[in-house]
């Protein structure tokens, strides 16, 4: 909560950004969060596409034997890192992840890290199987799409972080309400390294970022309409306040870039108390507000730490790097993602390959968003990132089936230029419906 008088002035607050995002002792370790859309089940057919609030959140409590908290009872989807704490009442599923609930009924899974990739994939994937069958149970289904196809969900949490938000968002039009009820992606957390490792991972993530959110688009309807655009997430996304939904690195910053972002960013709410967050409507950028103040008072460092929580760039650093561009995909892709996202910041060789093909599009998240891998450059970007990917999944420990699920990704997708967005059209053109046959495992009985 704020102070009446300063606490830390410019310096401090850009040593402690520092030290809290980019720690010297930062393990090499990968992790997933995995974001899913969920369909009413038979017999509402009307209201999917308003969502449900996770599925009928009873019936995982049930199953699961733990509570389910909204998405902000941890830092919003953060993966907990082996020895950190886990926060009593978090609903944990048979392989570890942590359940948590977004605002419009989406449900994420937080994973624990691993070194191996393989194991990694294994415990995941053992945990969406459970939540699969959970949501089933209670009439709902599991959707790996970057956005919801229909209509703009309705917020279903009211906490008072999600309310202050929404408040927040409201005068730039309905981009951040569409982002928070209406969107899933998938997140690969990938570890530091260590040493001269996390300028070259910090720069190479972001270089990254384009082309692999290219590669992976599968948002192509809105309202109903394909738009033109093959992630019409990342086009959302890119409609909210750019001071924290750009990206922050800068060529030439390397990681001192995150501090200076940090410091630029506006300030989203100032919390009063426990229940009374206070959105910012007027632009107050973090610095300003530690030397000048605000009516409410001067930021802490616990306010400084909740700012971070309110951050969202493509590249995210907090004591690891979190890549937030991927849409969600439906599986096994999600494991294609974590394999390549991983094995390009893990492997140095095979990430200086990919960067140098990747560079010349650093900053072109327009050309991710629409045509995709349609753009030719784009392709083959494209193609030599997954191919010097393809040659580090050994040493990363993929294992043969993650290995596998690459090299028919490349074969389907990639090669050929396509995404998971070009199925989802083909689809919508035939039928009306987006819905593939990744997705028909779920959909037993299910109205679409």
């Amino acid at each position: 909560m704020p102070s009446p008088r300063p606490r830390f002035g410019i310096s401090e607050a850009v040593d402690y950004v520092r030290a809290r995002s980019f720690p010297d002792d930062a393990r090499d370790l990968t992790g997933l969060e995995l974001e899913w859309l969920v369909l009413s089940g038979a017999g509402q057919p009307d209201d999917r596409a308003a969502h449900t609030d996770g599925g009928r959140p009873g019936e995982v409590r049930a199953r699961t034997g733990e509570a389910v908290l909204p998405g902000e009872a941890m830092l919003p989807g953060e993966a907990v890192l082996p020895g950190e704490a886990v926060l009593p009442g978090e609903a944990v599923l048979p392989g570890g992840s942590a359940l948590t609930i977004e605002p419009g009924g989406q449900l994420e899974l937080s994973s624990q890290p691993q070194s191996c990739l393989a194991s990694l994939c294994a415990a995941v994937d053992e945990d969406v199987r459970a939540l699969r069958g959970n949501v089933a149970d209670g009439g709902g289904v599991l959707l790996g799409m970057g956005l919801h196809p229909d209509k703009a969900a309705r917020r279903r949490l009211s906490t008072p972080r999600y309310a202050a938000m929404a408040d927040f968002f409201a005068p730039d039009g309905p981009a951040g309400s569409i982002m928070m009820t209406s969107t899933a992606s998938v997140q690969v957390n990938v570890g530091l390294g260590t040493g001269s490792d996390r300028e070259a991972r910090w720069r190479r993530a972001n270089v990254l970022g384009p082309v692999l959110a290219a590669s992976f688009a599968n948002s192509p309807v809105a309202a109903g309409t394909p738009t033109g655009r093959a992630s019409n997430r990342l086009a959302v996304w890119s409609a909210i306040d750019p001071t924290r939904t750009a990206s922050a690195w800068r060529r030439g910053q390397g990681t001192e870039s995150w501090p200076a972002y940090v410091l630029d960013a506006r300030v989203m709410l100032i919390r009063r108390t426990k229940a009374d967050f206070v959105a910012m409507r007027a632009n107050l950028p973090l610095g300003r507000w530690l030397t000048e103040g605000h009516e409410l008072g001067y930021p802490t460092v616990d306010d400084l730490d909740y700012h971070l929580t309110t951050l969202f760039p493509p590249v995210r650093p907090k004591g690891w790097l979190e890549l937030r561009f991927l849409d969600a995909v439906p599986t096994p892709w999600w494991k294609v993602a974590a394999a390549v996202a991983a094995g390009l910041l893990r492997h140095s060789e095979a990430g200086a390959r990919a960067e140098s093909a990747a560079a010349p599009f650093a900053q072109s998240w327009s050309v991710a968003s629409g045509p995709a891998l349609a753009h030719p450059g784009m392709q083959w970007a494209a193609r030599e990132c997954f191919a010097a990917a393809s040659e580090a999944m050994a040493d990363i420990g993929a294992g043969p089936e993650v290995a596998d699920a690459v090299a028919e990704y490349v074969d389907r997708f990639v090669a050929r230029g396509r995404t998971p967005a070009d199925d989802r059209l083909e689809a919508f053109a035939r039928t009306g419906s987006t819905l593939l046959p990744e997705d028909a495992d779920q959909l037993v009985g299910v109205a679409t």
